[in-house]
């Protein structure tokens, strides 16, 4: 059979494969908050809602940065909407 090794998770070979893991995860989270906010504003809970409870603090940080950089805003409700229109 197959050997199979498990990541240390310290080589270059495994943070490399992490690091590209995270930034496709990230590409992945931006995706789907573009995606539930073109049909329309929605809270911040509401979308972490989508989220499995591990991601939630990945997907706090990802709104952020997007707010960050102009991507979403909140309305006076206190809502996200999508700006890039």
């Amino acid at each position: 059979g197959e050997t199979v090794y498990e990541d240390c998770g310290h080589c270059d070979i495994c943070l490399e494969k992490k690091r590209k893991s995270s930034k496709s995860d990230h590409k992945r989270v931006e995706e789907m908050l573009h995606y539930e906010l073109k049909k329309g504003p929605k809270l911040p809970e509401e979308l972490t809602g989508l989220f499995e409870d591990h991601e939630i603090p990945r997907v706090e940080e990802i709104i952020r940065e997007m707010n960050d950089r102009g991507a979403l805003k909140y309305d006076n409700l206190g809502r996200l909407v999508w700006r890039n229109d």
